[in-house]
């Protein structure tokens, strides 16, 4: 396991995208693993305000759950 600060992440990991990334508990997890430096990327089935403040971030955003958006990613969060 790799530690960034506060986070363990699988050894090898340097990304991590979230599934229902616009809920209000992966949003927030989401824009924290980011603040940390850590490579983000989700997918949501809505794309409004919360999508766009993500984007906004730089977090990549999916709308859409498709197994093609996880290429480029080390991790899973669901």
């Amino acid at each position: 396991m790799k530690s960034r600060d506060r986070f363990i992440l699988p050894e090898g990991a340097e990304s991590i995208f979230f599934i229902g990334v616009c809920g209000i508990s992966m949003s927030s997890l989401a824009s924290i693993t980011h603040t940390h430096g850590i490579k983000v990327g989700g997918s949501d089935t809505n794309d409004g305000e919360m999508a766009a403040k993500l984007r906004k971030q730089g977090i990549e955003i999916f709308i859409g759950h498709s197994a093609d958006n996880l290429k480029g990613y080390d991790a899973v969060v669901y």
